[in-house]
């Protein structure tokens, strides 16, 4: 099995296999969906900016 994953390095993964991914920092995200269900980033306005959830800051 680990000689699957490995030999698929730079291949795209769809969204399914992306939500599928364990560990890392907490907040990653492919929507701002993702950010919105996570605990880390409850109670304000967030943005998913380049796989990472952010807080959405307006002036």
């Amino acid at each position: 099995m680990m000689k699957k994953q490995i030999l698929n390095v730079g291949t795209v993964l769809n969204k399914v296999e992306q939500k599928s991914i364990k560990g890392g920092l907490g907040g990653s995200c492919v929507t701002e969906q993702d950010c919105r269900l996570s605990p880390l980033y409850s109670g304000g306005p967030v943005a998913c900016i380049q796989g990472g959830c952010s807080f959405a800051w307006s002036e």
